[in-house]
């Protein structure tokens, strides 16, 4: 309606009284976007001219799960062609919860910014999206707050620490503000009045609940924001917190499995990390690798199948631990010196196990077993192996157990023989060399067994449990749990300092991570909604990948290249290792790792650690150049052909940040022969018979032709000029045959020009170094060395 004349302009025609319409206009006025849902029974998001013309569907519910719903709250962020709404599923909102999503006005899929709430309301600034959650009294019923971050048409991602809200009178809540952490920490003065600000200099003197429970003494500094007060009195945005009387959280990052069934680390007071994470569906399982550096996890699939993955958090990588799926695999844990990663299946008591080592994707099992433990050194296994026994012992698989170990490549060996009267369950592997086991007496069939906790050293000798540390005690563990979370406790997981441990309590589907000071019993906290979690066993970076445990010199062929800055500050080391088989490589997987370091130690980046395919050639990471700077190493992945590989020294080239580690591809797979200009900015790189010079700012590519493709002339051992105005290089005419000839090319940068200086010599010159305008020093195949004029191509030997 324009208000200015009263004229009407129809826009659509299809809004049903059945959904919720809900409208948004863009900020210049000029379009309209609108939720309906009659034109195809499910909610649908369009987006039409002020004119009523050029209508199109943004977004719509088209899955099995979108039956039924409504968008509602449509907002447009400020300066943006995003437009973030809510979607409110019909039916059960325990199982169809509400969703907050963006889309793009210029085309795209929607984006699920987070899960549960309702009530969306958009900051004016539109860096705040409030809400509120109310599940039937959960603990996560109250108002929240979001934080978005965009900029200009990009689809905002939610982040969970909150900003002062520039004096926007709107509901902000809590302090830890993650939209997707169901535990909400509140603020409390000694009286109980929730939120309260007494405006002093000195911050608020509060008390820090989670979950119920009282978690630290703290001093909070916030923004007060005004506004009507609800039930718990005013609200704050936290600037910062200091913890008071030694309450401070602790140190490092807890990884867990989220309700929605997807993998989530936070740092352990609570906060968000930004640590990237594989994408992916449902996870089981993370388990960190003893030096924090690789974080393994089940992927699960339809059937009851899953499959192993590693995931290295330094570079990002992840791959699969094996390429099969296993139906029933539950549980991943790492032997303690992290050569080996466990693998559990199964459905009963009884366990499917299998041994991987990590370096090698070397299988051993299955073996089955009901109970295990790994040894200190992380070399055995400890088994509870069933032993058959007439009549059937009247539980699940009716054998007794027998307490063995088993190391990888050796004949297991029996510690404790099981009988038809008593059975041997190991529970862990202690510190000091003794196994702890449960043993079960059944001397009568009729009755359920008498279990007890015992001892046992690799000799045999047992007797009762005595000492026991409290990292292997679960039961008194447990002791030091509220009454209402001891039941359901489950699934420990310890701190590097010791003291904290993390675990799982509650029943589906309010099940929870807490975590509690064991050192004292208090400071009980609740981290998140989910289950399985596992403290990353340090609280800093880790260092380099440490070398593949090989079990024999015999079993791989491996190499290793070296390369240190000119400054002295910083060392690459490159490495690929073959499986090997009677002096032959075997399989279809090589090992490559590329891990640059400060010689002092202080720093060290994990650049490439990953298994390959090969086949008629492979590729080797190896450091290339080092900046004139001092801030990067350009590395690149080094062909090996299989055939006739005569000038080779790199493909491709990446650029790795010595500040943060990070890697940035600045020129892609190109050919055999690589050379940067003295400045740093152009790539020179042969592949077949042609030079290629790319810029490494712009990627622009210019090429020249310098053998005919019908011969095979490889191109190689480029020397560029002081100035970066031409180059040479080398041309082998019938390489890799007795009849080897070298020819000496000279490339003008600018115009491609090419001039032979040296024509088809049978000593095998190559450029060496370009280090005066004038005069190019060559090497021959006998080691001699020759000063060729750069214009004339004449020769003078160096001596």
């Amino acid at each position: 309606v324009d208000l200015a004349t009263g004229a009407r302009t129809p826009i659509t025609t299809h809004i049903h009284p059945q959904w919720r319409a809900a409208f948004a206009w863009s900020p210049d006025g000029r379009r309209l976007a609108y939720a309906t849902g009659e034109r195809s029974g499910l909610p649908e998001l369009w987006l039409v001219g002020a004119d009523g013309q050029g209508g199109r569907r943004l977004a719509t519910r088209e899955s099995e799960r979108d039956i039924g719903g409504a968008y509602a709250g449509l907002a447009w962020l400020p300066g943006t062609s995003t437009i973030v709404y809510q979607f409110l599923p019909s039916g059960n909102a325990a199982t169809l919860q509400a969703e907050y999503q963006a889309v793009s006005a210029l085309g795209g899929p929607a984006k699920t910014l987070f899960r549960n709430g309702v009530g969306l309301t958009l900051s004016p600034d539109g860096r705040l999206i409030s809400f509120t959650r109310d599940l039937e009294g959960a603990e996560e019923t109250g108002n929240w707050v979001a934080v978005l971050e965009y900029g200009g048409a990009a689809t905002p991602t939610p982040t969970p620490t909150p900003a002062p809200a520039d004096g926007w009178v709107g509901i902000v809540y809590p302090y830890r503000a993650d939209a997707t952490a169901p535990f909400e920490y509140y603020f409390r003065r000694d009286d109980d009045e929730k939120y309260a600000l007494d405006g002093s200099a000195a911050g608020l003197n509060c008390v820090l609940y989670a979950a119920g429970w009282e978690l630290a003494k703290v001093r909070v500094w916030g923004q007060l924001l005004t506004g009507t007060a609800d039930e718990y009195g005013r609200r704050i945005v936290v600037d910062r917190i200091e913890y008071v009387d030694g309450a401070a959280p602790p140190e490092g990052l807890v990884a867990f499995v989220a309700p929605d069934g997807r993998l989530r680390v936070l740092r352990a007071d609570g906060q968000s990390t930004d640590m990237p994470l594989p994408a992916g569906g449902s996870v089981a399982s993370p388990a960190w690798s003893p030096d924090g550096r690789l974080l393994a996890y089940i992927a699960l699939s339809s059937g009851g199948y899953g499959t192993a993955y590693l995931y290295d958090t330094s570079s990002g990588r992840t791959e699969p631990v094996s390429d099969e799926h296993r139906q029933f695999l539950s549980r991943l844990e790492w032997s303690p010196n992290g050569r080996y990663l466990l693998l559990d299946s199964g459905t009963s008591v009884v366990r499917s196990l299998e041994i991987v080592e990590v370096s090698t994707h070397t299988f051993m099992g299955p073996i089955g077993a009901v109970g295990y433990a790994w040894s200190p050194d992380g070399e055995s296994l400890a088994i509870g192996l069933r032993r058959p026994v007439q009549p059937p012992l009247p539980y699940e698989i009716g054998d007794s157990l027998s307490l063995a170990v088993v190391e990888p490549g050796l004949p297991t060996q029996v510690i404790l023989e099981g009988t038809p009267d008593v059975l041997y369950q190991p529970l862990a592997w202690l510190p000091d060399g003794r196994i702890l086991y449960r043993r079960t007496d059944w001397p009568d069939k009729a009755q359920a067994g008498q279990t007890s906790l015992w001892t046992a050293r690799l000799d045999g000798q047992a007797e009762p449990a005595r000492d026991i540390p409290l990292a292997y005690d679960v039961e008194a563990l447990r002791a030091r749990l509220p009454a209402e979370l001891r039941d359901t406790a489950s699934s420990f997981s310890w701190a590097p300092d010791g003291r904290w441990v993390a675990f799982q309590a509650g029943r589906a589907p309010a099940v929870g991570v807490y975590l509690l000071n064991a050192g004292s019993g208090g400071g009980l906290r609740g981290l998140a909604d989910g289950t399985s979690p596992a403290w990353r066993p340090i609280t800093g970076e880790p260092g380099p990948a440490p070398t593949p445990d090989y079990r024999s010199a015999a079993a791989f062929s491996s190499h290793t290249s070296t390369s240190t800055s000119p400054d002295g500050l910083w060392v690459a080391e490159g490495f690929y290792a073959f499986p090997m088989v009677n002096g032959r490589a075997t399989g279809d997987r090589y090992y490559t790792r590329l891990v640059v370091a400060r010689a002092d130690g202080s720093a060290a980046w994990t650049l490439v650690d990953e298994w390959l395919d090969w086949g008629l050639g492979y590729t080797m990471p190896q450091a290339f150049h080092w900046s004139r700077d001092g801030r990067y190493l350009y590395f690149t992945n080094r062909p090996v052909p299989d055939g006739c590989g005569y000038f080779v020294n790199g493909g491709d080239l990446q650029r790795a940040d010595l500040g943060d580690g990070q890697v940035t591809e600045v020129a892609p797979m190109l050919g055999f022969w690589l050379a940067l200009s003295p400045d740093e900015r152009t790539l020179a790189a042969t592949s077949g018979g042609r030079l290629i010079l790319r810029d490494l700012a712009t990627a622009a590519q210019r090429e020249v032709a310098l053998v005919p493709d019908n011969v095979f002339a490889p191109l190689g051992k480029i020397a560029w000029a002081p100035d970066g105005s031409a180059l040479v290089l080398a041309e082998a005419n019938g390489a890799c045959s007795p009849k080897t000839t070298h020819t000496i090319l000279r490339v003008d940068v600018a115009t491609l020009a090419v001039k032979t200086l040296v024509d088809a010599d049978g000593r095998l010159l190559t450029p060496e170094a370009w280090p005066e305008p004038g005069r190019v020093l060559l090497a021959d195949k006998d080691q001699g060395r020759w000063w060729m004029d750069a214009e004339t191509g004449a020769l003078t030997p160096t001596e």
